[in-house]
């Protein structure tokens, strides 16, 4: 899905019970960029859906960490 930005964001999941959630996934979130890049795209998503949950999926444990203290209010990092 788009953001009115132009942003992406790879998935809006809507489950039938419960709450959609928007999920974002991402290889490696070892890069500053990279996080910062996915963070603005679920941000924006999240501000636009009414303060959707987010949750971003990553392949590596790489800079999790990092990922975990900056991602967004309502936002987790999993790997």
């Amino acid at each position: 899905m788009r953001t009115k930005e132009g942003f992406e964001v790879d998935f809006l999941a809507t489950p039938l019970t419960g709450r959609p959630t928007l999920i974002q996934v991402c290889a490696d979130v070892s890069d500053a960029e990279t996080r910062a890049r996915e963070f603005r795209a679920l941000s924006a998503a999240m501000t636009e859906h009414k303060k959707l949950p987010a949750l971003l999926l990553t392949a590596s444990s790489t800079g999790l960490s990092h990922a975990q203290a900056e991602a967004p209010a309502g936002a987790t990092v999993r790997p």
